[in-house]
């Protein structure tokens, strides 16, 4: 059981980690986008 909800936490982690480097790509082009307009 213990294993279990160990490989489940692991994977969770990976997953949020993977989000997290999504967003902060999709972030950096949308800001890059904006300056590209104002600029």
């Amino acid at each position: 059981m213990d294993a279990n909800m160990y490989t489940l936490s692991s994977r969770e982690s990976f997953l949020w980690s993977y989000v997290d480097k999504k967003t902060l790509v999709v972030n950096f082009y949308c800001i890059s986008v904006l300056l590209d307009i104002t600029g």
